[in-house]
């Protein structure tokens, strides 16, 4: 349990597995809550109309309620017989859900307060996912085996915003909308095992199959009917010579989409090659390089139009295609006594990504996304640890550079973004005090510039036999907890921050015990986790 005595806020989890003779049965849920009182929006949009005229909004926002829960829960249970075949069926349900999210703003013409409208953004919404995941592996004869694995997975998803904007007298803008979503996914995937002495060969065959229904009412009247589906077949071949490792891969995607009548059927080649060299018991080298598809996600190719405030609308695209992702990092790991290290260079292109486009039409700022030039980030990260010094004191830290360039069909970006991580931990008999801390780690892609987390935590621990308890304090040393974004669009360049008062000097008390009896059982590990998270749905909030 992870609860704060002083703000509605919570972390919380149960497990539990019984075990009888080849059989275990598993039980696992976790919840979290939020109840903050203290929410709201600090937004600058700007808008660079056709004519040439400019103009530039500022939304100056009241501490309004934000309210969620997430709950999930999971239901096992397996069969084995020892070297011979193992079945594992898991039974899960998902639920997120956001039942008020509120945002109260005085919305206003740079400099002239006088001329603001009060702006009120409330919007809801929630998903109720079950699943069933059923896993089967068979070992046969002269080390061959068969690994099978068949998820279907129901998402039923519920959103509703109103916004208006409003003078002493009249409701300038009213706009309202409500969305009832379906979808209904398969994954199954099968692969066949082989060892040889030189190394191991692997064939699969993955193929996954969805149907989705989204109802639009409100302002924006629509309905979708998507059926997306993916099929890739790939070999495997891993095997070691002497301090020298490898893996090998080929394989190839079929990626299919239809809405009526629109859609895309796209093939592509998916190489894979991982080397790995051991220079001692105390270092090695490792390299990754990989190239695949990614398909649009369905929400993206959405042909539904939805509006977000009284000059902006998004508005899905049925003409997008898969991105072509080319992958390939370099890792180096070192240590030695109460040394360690380890420095990561990673390069990442994606070829036509998907990424957002601004238009304007009718003196309306259209926000979409298309298929533009390129993308690339390239990432290098250090990270150092030390200890336990005296068998008490352990330091940690990361640091990293990370570069992009983002390259549209009409704009061209770079951004270069410097972070870093440390922890201290210290341990003394029963004790542990440990105390965290990062900056801004920011990610930029298309022309939108997300800005990463800043914050610390201070904890202490008490352990006595199979309890702990212990209490924790986010951001102890801060006023105000913030997250935002900016975009650089050339037509409706913005900066927008979220603050949540109740992020600082938040307290909460951790209580964990854990206990067990009877033998000991160790259950098979299953190789194949599939899911299905994306409900498709178009969102029209900012």
């Amino acid at each position: 349990m992870n609860n704060s005595p002083h703000v509605s806020f919570g972390n919380n989890q149960v497990s539990a597995k019984v075990n009888h003779k080849k059989s275990e049965m598993g039980l696992y849920y976790w919840g979290m809550y939020r109840g903050l009182d203290h929410t709201w929006r600090e937004n600058s949009e700007t808008f660079n109309f056709d004519n040439g005229e400019s103009l530039t909004r500022v939304e100056d926002g009241t501490p309004r309620p934000w309210k969620m829960n997430y709950h999930y829960l999971n239901l096992n249970y397996s069969y084995q017989e020892p070297e011979k075949w193992f079945f594992n069926v898991n039974a899960n349900y998902n639920i997120q859900n956001t039942p008020k999210m509120e945002f109260n703003s005085l919305l206003y013409p740079i400099g002239n307060p006088a001329q603001g409208v009060s702006m009120k953004d409330y919007s809801s919404s929630s998903d109720h996912t079950p699943s069933i995941d059923l896993y089967y592996e068979r070992t046969l004869k002269n080390k061959q085996s068969l690994i099978f694995n068949v998820v279907g997975t129901y998402i039923d998803s519920s959103s509703k915003r109103t916004y208006t904007e409003k003078d002493d007298i009249d409701t300038l803008t009213y706009i309202r909308s409500n969305i009832d979503g379906n979808k209904y996914s398969l994954i199954g995937e099968g692969i066949y095992e082989k060892e040889f002495k030189p190394g191991k060969l692997s064939v699969g065959l993955k193929h996954t199959q969805s149907f989705t229904n989204n109802e639009y009412t409100g302002n924006s009247i629509a309905q979708t009917e998507m059926r997306q589906s993916e099929t890739y077949m790939y070999t495997e071949f891993q095997g070691k010579i002497k301090k020298f490792g490898y893996s090998v891969g080929v394989g190839g995607t079929r990626s299919w989409f239809s809405q009526e009548g629109d859609g895309y059927q796209n093939y592509t080649f998916r190489p894979s090659l991982r080397l790995k060299y051991n220079f001692n018991d105390n270092s090695f080298l490792r390299y990754k390089g990989e190239m695949y598809s990614s398909a649009p996600s369905l929400s993206d190719l959405s042909n539904v139009t939805q509006i977000i405030d009284s000059l902006q609308i998004r508005r899905g695209n049925t003409n997008l295609k898969p991105v072509m992702m080319y992958n390939n990092s370099v890792y180096y790991d070192y240590h030695k006594g109460l040394f360690s290290g380890n420095l990561t260079v990673a390069h990442y292109y994606q070829k036509n990504p998907i990424m957002e486009e601004t238009l304007r039409e009718n003196n309306k700022f259209i926000r979409t996304k298309d298929n533009q030039r390129n993308w690339q980030k390239l990432n290098t990260e250090l990270e150092l640890k030390a200890g336990p010094i005296k068998d008490i004191l352990t330091l940690s830290f990361t640091t990293g550079i990370s570069h992009f360039d983002s390259n549209g069909n009409t704009y061209t970006h770079s951004y270069t973004n410097w972070y870093y991580r440390a922890e201290v931990m210290a341990n003394y008999k029963a004790w542990t005090g440990i105390f965290q801390i990062q900056n801004h780690k920011n990610d930029f892609y298309g022309e939108t510039l997300n800005y990463g987390e800043n914050f610390h935590i201070l904890m202490l621990m008490y352990k006595h036999k199979q309890l702990s308890v212990g209490a924790m304090m986010i951001n102890p040393f801060v006023d105000n907890w913030r997250q935002g974004s900016e975009s650089w669009s050339k037509y409706a360049p913005s900066k927008d921050w979220m603050h949540i008062r109740e992020s600082s000097r938040l307290l909460s008390i951790n209580l964990t015990y854990s206990f067990s009896f009877g033998r000991q059982y160790k259950s098979g590990q299953k190789k194949l986790n599939n899911s299905d998270k994306e409900s498709g749905i178009v969102n029209g909030g900012k």
